[in-house]
């Protein structure tokens, strides 16, 4: 997820952008990573104790996706498996919010990444110029490292503003147009796969079939869940669960089993 650029940040990615991309492409790189740093909307803090700042970035344009939709199409009864520690919490339903604050959440969802598409629109466009400057040798991992990461920020942030248009839409009634929105919602989400896809080169092959944690997926199905509902209100619905978080950390801990490191 995004984080806040400093001075020593921009050393780091001349130097490395040398190293990787070769020293013609240090000087743009640098440039291109400031705006990447500033381009990702802030999430306003929520009042209380335990208030904190989130920055939209990718796992968490997915994240709120998936929760917008399920708490819509379950009528706000969604249940809940934990993630992190299934081996000792126990499901239970999440905590729901009022119509009031939902159209809250959405309004905040669209100023936010309304605000942000223009500031990814431009960090991609400067990286794809950019490209030519890599080093021929490097530009496969230049797609992997630079241009996917960037599509995968840009293109989640806009999915999530076109699918909470299209339940503004929706709750006002305006069903055509939410349809058009949740199928533009759905094009971006498939310019993610395709560009995690072009990631996949020589020994980088499947690397995103572990895409679990993100969940990109996930949150396709979901949409086009939504998408089909808003067409035909008697369509299949999802389960009203929220687990996916589940299933990255039980792959983890499958693959960890009883191993254990020596760090001594």
């Amino acid at each position: 997820m995004p984080k806040v650029s400093t001075d020593a940040d921009g050393y780091y990615y001349r130097a490395w952008a040398t190293e990787e991309f070769g020293a013609k492409s240090a000087p743009a790189l640098e440039e291109i990573y400031k705006e990447y740093f500033a381009a990702p909307a802030l999430r306003p803090s929520q009042p209380g104790p335990d208030s904190f700042t989130r920055w939209y970035g990718d796992q968490f344009y997915h994240s709120e996706a998936r929760r917008l939709i399920l708490e819509k199409l379950s009528g706000h009864q969604v249940f809940s498996l934990p993630n992190q520690s299934p081996k000792w919490s126990q499901p239970h339903v999440a905590p729901s919010g009022t119509p009031d604050s939902r159209h809250e959440e959405l309004a905040r969802d669209v100023e936010a990444c309304a605000g942000a598409q223009p500031r990814w629109d431009s960090v991609w466009a400067n990286a794809v110029a950019a490209e030519k400057l890599a080093d021929p040798d490097r530009r496969n991992y230049y797609q992997a490292q630079v241009l996917t990461m960037i599509a995968i920020n840009r293109e989640s942030n806009l999915m999530l503003l076109e699918l909470a248009r299209a339940m503004q839409d929706d709750d006002a009634g305006q069903t055509a147009k939410a349809e058009s929105e949740a199928a533009e919602a759905l094009r971006a989400l498939d310019a993610v796969q395709q560009e995690m896809a072009a990631a996949e080169y020589g020994k980088w092959k499947n690397w995103y079939r572990g895409d679990w944690l993100t969940g990109v997926y996930r949150t396709h199905e979901l949409v086009q869940d939504y998408a089909n509902h808003l067409k035909d209100p008697l369509a299949k619905l999802p389960a009203p669960a929220l687990w996916s978080g589940w299933e990255g950390y039980f792959h983890i801990m499958e693959y960890e089993d009883d191993r254990t490191v020596d760090v001594r």
